[in-house]
C-alpha cells in the first residue's frame, strides 16, 4: 500500500472497525459450532467464495489469491525434499494440522446432514488465507481462545519488513483494530508492518514469501550435529550424552547465524567430544561437573584439548551443511519435474537453502 499524504510517526495507518472483522463470535452468533476459530472462519471464506460475486464480501474475496502453490505446505515430493530438515520437520507438523483441521470440517458437516461439495483442494485454499493473514487479538474479559482470531479486511494486504515499527491492537475506545506507526512516511513511499522478528524459515511456511539479507536467518545443525561421528565414541556413550544434554535443556535448536555461533551449539559439542565417556566412572564424573560448570558461567572452557575439539569438529558440521545446501542447489537446476513447479517456490527454496 501506498501512502497518499505525509505519515507522522505514532499515527494510525489502518483502522478496521469491528464490525468488518471476521472472527468466530461474529460467525457463530448465528449458529453454535464445536469447532476452532481457524476451521471454522476457513469453512466461511470457502462458502463466501463459492457464493462468486453473491457474496457480501466479493471485493474482499476476489482479491485474495487464488492459490497457494508457492508454499511448502504445497509443494510436491521431490520440492519437500530439498527443503532444510528443520523446515520439513515445521511443515510436516503443519500438514498434520491441516489434515485434522480438514476431518474436523468434514464430521462437523456431516453432523449437520450437509452432504460435503467441499474438497480437500478447497479447504486448503481457505485454510491457508487464514494462516496467512489472520491477526491476533487481545480479549476483554474473556479466557477463550476462539476469540482471539481474526481476519480483518485490508489490513492483511500491507506488506512485511522487518524494519518497519508498528503496534497492532484493537481500540476499545474506537471499536476497531488499528496500526499504527513509529515511523514516518512520505506521499508515495510504501507502507508497511511487521510480523514480527523471524527468520526466512518461519515466513515462508506461514506466510509464503522471503525476505532478502533477513538478520533473523540462521542455518539449523541439529541434523548434522546427531550425524558426528566420533572416533572411538560406542553408542552407549553417544547415548548417555544425549541423554544428559535433554535432561539440562540443551539437546536441539543448534543454529549458526552470520555474527553468532549458539551457546547451544557450543555446550553441546563440548559434550559431544569428550573422549573415553563412562558415566559410572570417578574420571567421567568430573568432566561432566566442569561441563556444567560451562553452562552456569563458572567457567569458560573445559579444557584447552576439549576445545580445540570442539571448534574441529564444529566445523566439521558446518562443512557437512554447506555440501548438502550445494548439492540442493544443484539439484534445483538439474531436475526437470522440478523445473515445472511454481517458479516462486523454486526461488524460495534456494533462497533458505543459500
Amino acid at each position: 500500500m501506498m501512502a497518499t499524504r505525509d505519515i507522522k510517526a505514532g499515527e494510525v495507518i489502518i483502522s478496521v472497525p469491528k464490525k468488518f472483522l471476521i472472527t468466530y463470535r461474529s460467525l457463530t452468533n448465528l449458529l453454535k459450532v464445536k469447532l476452532s476459530a481457524h476451521q471454522f472462519i476457513s469453512l466461511y471464506l470457502i462458502l463466501e467464495y463459492k457464493k462468486g460475486s453473491q457474496s457480501s464480501i466479493y471485493p474482499y474475496i476476489n482479491m485474495l489469491p487464488k492459490d497457494f502453490d508457492n508454499m511448502p505446505l504445497n509443494y510436491n515430493k521431490e520440492l519437500f525434499n530439498l527443503l532444510p530438515h528443520n523446515v520439513k520437520v515445521d511443515v510436516k507438523s503443519q500438514r498434520a494440522k491441516f489434515e485434522h483441521d480438514f476431518a474436523a470440517i468434514n464430521n462437523f458437516l456431516k453432523s449437520q446432514g450437509i452432504h460435503s461439495k467441499i474438497t480437500r483442494k478447497d479447504y486448503l485454499w481457505g485454510w491457508l488465507c487464514v494462516n496467512t493473514r489472520c491477526i491476533y487479538l487481545e480479549t476483554k474479559n474473556s479466557d477463550d481462545v476462539k476469540d482471539r482470531i481474526a481476519i480483518a479486511p485490508l489490513l492483511d494486504f500491507l506488506n512485511h519488513t522487518y524494519e518497519a515499527k508498528i503496534k497492532g491492537e484493537f481500540n476499545y475506545m474506537t471499536q476497531c483494530y488499528e496500526i499504527t506507526t513509529f515511523v514516518p512516511y512520505k506521499r508515495g513511499d510504501q507502507v508497511f508492518i511487521n510480523y514480527g522478528p523471524h527468520d526466512n524459515f518461519f515466513i515462508l511456511m506461514e506466510y509464503g514469501f522471503v525476505i532478502p539479507n533477513n538478520p533473523y536467518n540462521y542455518v539449523s545443525l541439529d541434523k548434522e550435529y546427531l550425524e558426528i561421528s566420533l572416533p572411538g565414541e560406542t553408542e552407549l556413550a553417544r547415548q548417555e550424552k544425549l541423554d544428559l544434554l535433554l535432561r539440562h535443556g540443551f539437546y536441539g535448536d543448534y543454529s549458526l547465524r552470520i555474527s553468532e555461533i549458539s551457546f547451544r551449539l557450543l555446550t553441546a559439542l563440548r559434550l559431544r567430544v569428550i573422549q573415553q565417556f563412562d558415566v559410572s566412572t570417578t574420571g567421567t564424573q568430573g568432566i561432566i561437573l566442569k561441563w556444567k560448570n560451562t553452562i552456569t558461567g563458572l567457567t569458560e572452557i573445559i579444557n584447552s584439548q576439549n576445545e580445540k575439539s570442539m571448534y574441529f569438529h564444529l566445523q566439521l558440521i558446518c562443512e557437512s551443511a554447506l555440501l548438502k545446501a550445494e548439492q540442493v542447489l544443484e539439484a534445483l537446476k538439474a531436475s526437470v519435474r522440478i523445473s515445472k513447479i511454481h517458479p516462486y517456490a523454486i526461488f524460495f527454496v534456494v533462497n533458505v537453502t543459500n
